[in-house]
């Protein structure tokens, strides 16, 4: 089922999302713990190479930097994905289906968290619930997610090429205005 692939892919794009977000946690706590090599940390260095402690500072704003590209280019997908579905789960009968998909494919509950949440006594009455309004979204908007990666993606992805160049086109001129 592509409309079930699609809903698991958005799934899976905020757990991605999530991941990196932490991870850029990671890399920004790392260079708040950097301390300098020697055993002195009021004397200063002198010497008119880089000392480690540049370097290491260096090498991880380029790692922050590389994830948070990573995460700038994750969200725009995910949020273009998301929107669409949104839209497309909002136009089915309303009713605790259409809550299910909100809840699991968007909003990332675990099946056990709905299964307590909709009171049911097994976890298997979420699975049914979940294979239900999968059916449901499958049989009224198939053909709608098929035509959306291919119309909508490559134009979001090429808006972002071209504030990607104005932005470096922006800070090349800058830097030749200071010189």
């Amino acid at each position: 089922m592509i409309a079930e692939d699609y809903l698991q892919s958005i799934r899976d794009m905020k757990g991605e999302i999530d991941y990196l977000k932490k991870a850029r946690e990671d890399v920004a706590n790392d260079i708040g713990y950097m301390n300098s090599s020697g055993l002195n940390p009021d004397r200063v260095q002198s010497s008119g190479r880089k000392d480690g402690l540049e370097m290491m500072a260096i090498k991880h704003m380029k790692r922050l930097s590389a994830v948070d590209k990573k995460i700038h280019n994750k969200i725009l997908v995910y949020n273009a994905k998301r929107y669409k579905v949104i839209v497309l789960i909002h136009r089915l009968p309303d009713d605790q289906r259409r809550r299910f998909l909100v809840d699991y494919y968007l909003d990332g509950m675990s099946m056990a968290k709905l299964a307590r949440e909709y009171r049911y006594e097994n976890i298997k009455s979420a699975y049914n619930l979940k294979r239900r309004a999968v059916k449901l979204f499958s049989k009224n908007f198939e053909s709608d997610i098929q035509g959306f990666d291919k119309e909508i993606l490559p134009k979001l992805k090429k808006n972002d090429k071209k504030e990607i160049a104005k932005l470096s086109q922006t800070v090349s001129n800058t830097g030749k205005e200071t010189k």
